[in-house]
């Protein structure tokens, strides 16, 4: 067993005696000198950030300088409470882009967060715009009424994108997330159905120049992925995986940005 696999065990299993107990935080006491103390600390930080169940918020160690204690460490691992699970949700209609729905799934899965497939028809089976992939959805639209997530994702895709702008369950849907200030993501065509329902109206934009003209009441700010509050939208196909790690870093935070991005490989 790897050393690293170790430590990442280790702490898998440490969260849950420390929660179990009523604590957030661990002291474990090793007999080594600093340097080693610092290496198990980096070690254990490493493996923690890796390690998507865990919530914690950063590993110390206190050393004894006196004589009777010069070689004795406290190594302390300090845990954050967890919280509830976050949640976001896809709305997928038929028609849907293959990598603008399957690029969401993928970055929120990696971070521990829940992404619901929605179907806004009547039947949980989706089908994308080539004809590529057949999804099948969690849950219908009419079914997440008493659901308020963290983000809304729209992907593009013809005639995806178009069902879900002639869909007012779905523009509904929009409405409530953004007036409540959940985030709004919509790539490629879908920044439309923000148009098509008056969504978010005055906020800069990006999107799929088949669209632009569509977009009239906002300030087309171009380029691949473009952030105005709590709406993010993006140009198109190409951009898909910044677009979701976008709305990742929006809804997680820079930690679960750095580290979800470094694991695919991304230059940040």
């Amino acid at each position: 067993m790897t050393q690293a696999r170790h430590y990442r065990r280790l702490c898998r299993y440490l969260y849950p005696v420390a929660v179990g107990i009523g604590h957030d935080a661990l002291v474990i006491p090793v007999a080594c000198n600093a340097g080693l103390a610092q290496n198990l600390v980096s070690v254990l930080a490493k493996t923690l950030r890796q390690a998507v169940d865990i919530k914690f918020t950063e590993t110390v160690y206190v050393s004894y300088p006196n004589s009777d204690m010069s070689n004795s460490h406290e190594l302390c691992i300090i845990f954050a409470k967890k919280s509830e699970t976050m949640k976001t949700l896809l709305l997928l209609a038929d028609g849907f882009e293959t990598i603008e729905a399957l690029a969401p799934i993928d970055v929120m899965t990696r971070a521990g967060i829940d992404i619901l497939k929605v179907s806004i028809s009547d039947s949980r089976r989706v089908v994308s715009s080539h004809g590529i992939v057949e999804l099948d959805a969690d849950m219908l639209l009419s079914q997440t009424d008493g659901i308020t997530a963290d983000a809304v994702i729209l992907p593009g895709g013809f005639p995806g994108y178009a069902n879900l702008a002639a869909s007012a369950a779905a523009g509904d849907t929009v409405r409530r997330h953004f007036d409540k200030s959940r985030t709004v993501a919509a790539i490629c065509g879908a920044p439309s159905v923000l148009a098509a329902n008056g969504i978010a109206l005055g906020r800069r934009i990006t999107c799929h120049t088949s669209v632009r003209e569509r977009m009239q009441g906002y300030i087309y700010q171009g380029g691949d992925v473009v952030q105005d509050g709590n709406l993010i939208t993006g140009a198109g196909a190409g951009v898909c995986v910044a677009f979701s790690l976008a709305v990742l870093r929006a809804i997680a935070g820079d930690d679960a940005f750095r580290r979800v991005a470094a694991g695919m490989e991304v230059a940040v």
